[in-house]
C-alpha cells in the first residue's frame, strides 16, 4: 500500500496569517502616518529634543550654546567626549544642519534657567511663531 501525500496545512495556514498580519501592520502604518506631516510626530520630536538637552546638561553642567545647528551639532556627537544624545536622520536636517519639523521649519531652542526643563517648540504647520497661548498650533516641549 503506497502511503498517502499529506500536506501539513497547519504550519502553511499560520505562515501566512502572519504574513498577512504583518502586510495589514505595514501598510496601515503607512497610510496612517503619510510622510511625518502630523502634530503628534512633532511633539515627540520636541519631547526627545528636550530629553536630549536634559542629558547634556547633566552631563556638562549647561545646555549647548549657538545656532540651532550648532546645538543638533552637539546633540549628536560634536561635543568633547563625543556622546550622542539623539540621533537625528540625515533626511531630517536642512542645508544648514539644522534639525527641521515635519513642515520642514527648524526646531527653535530657548535659553533656560538650568534647573529647568530645556524648552524646545516646533513652529507647527502654519509655520509661523505665534507664542499667544491657547489659539496658536506652535509645539512646545513644555507643554508635554
Amino acid at each position: 500500500m503506497k502511503p498517502r501525500f499529506h500536506f501539513p496545512w497547519g504550519p502553511a495556514l499560520i505562515v501566512g496569517l502572519v504574513v498577512v498580519v504583518f502586510l495589514v501592520i505595514f501598510v496601515g502604518a503607512r497610510w496612517a502616518l503619510p510622510g511625518r506631516h502630523d502634530r503628534s510626530y512633532a511633539a515627540a520630536e520636541v519631547t526627545q529634543l528636550a530629553g536630549a538637552l536634559a542629558a547634556y546638561r547633566s552631563e556638562y553642567g549647561d545646555v549647548p550654546k549657538g545656532s540651532p545647528a550648532e546645538i543638533i551639532a552637539a546633540l549628536t556627537g560634536g561635543n568633547t567626549r563625543k556622546i550622542i544624545f539623539i540621533e537625528v536622520p540625515s533626511d531630517q536636517l536642512n542645508e544648514k544642519g539644522e534639525f527641521v519639523d515635519p513642515w520642514g521649519t527648524p526646531y527653535h531652542f530657548v535659553p533656560t534657567d538650568p534647573a529647568e526643563k530645556p524648552h524646545v517648540y516646533s513652529l507647527g504647520p502654519n509655520k509661523v511663531d505665534e507664542q499667544v497661548g491657547d489659539v496658536s498650533d506652535d509645539i512646545e516641549s513644555w507643554r508635554y
